[in-house]
Parts: C-alpha cells; sequence; structure tokens
C-alpha cells in the first residue's frame, strides 16, 4: 500500500494525503463496483444495500488525510537544493528542511511625541510615506498633547488610529514647544497648523491695538478667533 501511494505521489506529483485519497476512492469504486455486479448476477429483485458503517469510515479517512496534507505536512518542510561535485559532472541534489518556526512580533507600546518613523512602521497600515508625515506634523504643531490630534494626519485611516491609540502614549512630563504670542512675528504664528495667515494676522494687529496678551482669556475677544480653535491653541502659546 505505502508503495503504491508513494509511486502515485511521484508520477502524479501530488503530495502523500492525495495519494491515500486516491487509493481509497478507487477502493470505493471497485467495492460499489463489485457490490452492483454481485447482486445483479445473484437477484434482479434482491435490493441493492451497502455497508454504510464502511462507506463512512472511507469518508472519514478521506477527510482526515486531506486535513493533515493541509495543516500538518504541507507547511512545515520546504525542498533546499544544493549542488555536489562528483568526477567530471556536477549534479543537484535536494533535502527537506523544516520551516523555521513563525513567531509573531511583539510590539512595545511608545511615546508618539519620541517615536521615530522606524518605531512608527512596526503598526500595520502606516509606511514610508505616512510615518514621515506624521513626524512632519508633530514636529509643525509642537507635539502632540493629545492622542485626538493624530486624526488630523492626511492619510491616517482609522483602523490606524485605532492602533496608534492602544500602541502611542504621551508621557505626562512633556511640554509642547510653546510660542510666544506677544512676541512671535506674523510668518512665525502663521506656520503653526492651528493658527493660519488669517488669524495670524488678527492676532497681531489686535496686539498692536490694545497692548500685550496676558492670557488666554484676552485672545477670545479677536473675532476670527472661535472658542474651539482658541482651546485647541492654548498649550501651544505663552505670555
Amino acid at each position: 500500500m505505502k508503495r503504491l501511494t508513494k509511486w502515485l505521489g511521484l508520477y502524479f506529483n501530488i503530495s502523500r494525503s492525495e495519494s491515500n485519497g486516491f487509493v481509497i476512492l478507487m477502493l470505493l469504486m471497485l467495492i460499489i463496483t463489485v457490490t452492483v455486479f454481485w447482486y445483479g448476477a445473484g437477484s434482479s429483485q434482491r435490493p441493492l444495500t451497502l455497508d454504510e458503517s464502511l462507506l463512512d469510515s472511507l469518508l472519514i479517512s478521506i477527510e482526515k488525510n486531506a486535513q493533515i496534507d493541509s495543516i500538518d505536512v504541507q507547511p512545515q518542510f520546504y525542498k533546499k537544493f544544493k549542488y555536489q561535485d562528483y568526477p567530471g559532472k556536477r549534479k543537484r541534489t535536494h533535502q527537506f528542511e523544516p520551516l523555521p518556526k513563525y513567531e509573531p512580533k511583539s510590539i512595545a507600546k511608545f511615546d508618539i511625541n519620541a517615536a521615530d518613523t522606524l518605531q512608527l512602521k512596526q503598526l500595520k497600515g502606516i509606511g514610508t510615506v505616512l510615518s514621515k508625515r506624521i513626524v512632519k506634523y508633530r514636529n509643525i504643531l509642537g507635539g502632540f498633547v493629545t492622542l485626538d490630534q493624530l486624526s488630523e494626519v492626511y492619510g491616517l485611516k482609522d483602523s490606524v488610529l485605532l492602533q496608534l491609540d492602544s500602541m502611542a502614549f504621551i508621557s505626562p512630563e512633556f511640554q509642547p514647544k510653546k510660542i510666544n504670542i506677544n512676541t512671535a512675528i506674523l510668518d512665525s504664528l502663521s506656520r503653526h497648523p492651528y493658527i493660519r495667515r488669517p488669524l495670524a494676522r488678527a492676532i497681531n494687529n489686535y496686539r498692536f491695538q490694545h497692548g500685550d496678551y496676558s492670557s488666554a482669556v484676552d485672545l477670545s475677544n479677536i473675532r476670527l478667533l472661535d472658542s474651539l480653535t482658541l482651546i485647541k491653541i492654548t498649550p501651544y502659546i505663552s505670555f
């Protein structure tokens, strides 16, 4: 039996379990043929019956062999070729070696304000472009004070944001880079993502007219500055 399945595997280039299944199928067909012939020759009125337990055992055997081939056997080995030199010729031989065991890569949590592009690219869905975009936005912003700000980075999908929310953190000691609202020039203010040029111009004009700002409350008098934007820029300004 083993020789037959081995010969079938080599001849048809199929796996061992496929050879076993083929042999079992042929035996099953032979049993059915013999049974039909025997009953037909013995009596035309005799009902045709098959041993259901035998059929069930054969089907279970086929399914078991197929599962072993697809799960346990094939993934464990791969064919490796090597060459050996003999007098006057060179012959290629092969041997089966076990595949390296797959071990899922564990990712440690990281500080989003200290992470480099290599750390960011460990997360699925973040490649070279997105990792550079996150770092660039962080530098222009002055650092992230909340993980919700990552949604402002263009191109980050919800699945990536969920990963960042679970794997990234902000250190309690982190202090964002601040802009002195009383001394900053127009170009410096307008480079901040939350303060565009029209708002930067309004901030400077109000300061020239009413003097230096003493707190964030003074900024609430600027018409172009809504309350939501004021809350967002407060961690990034000083007086």
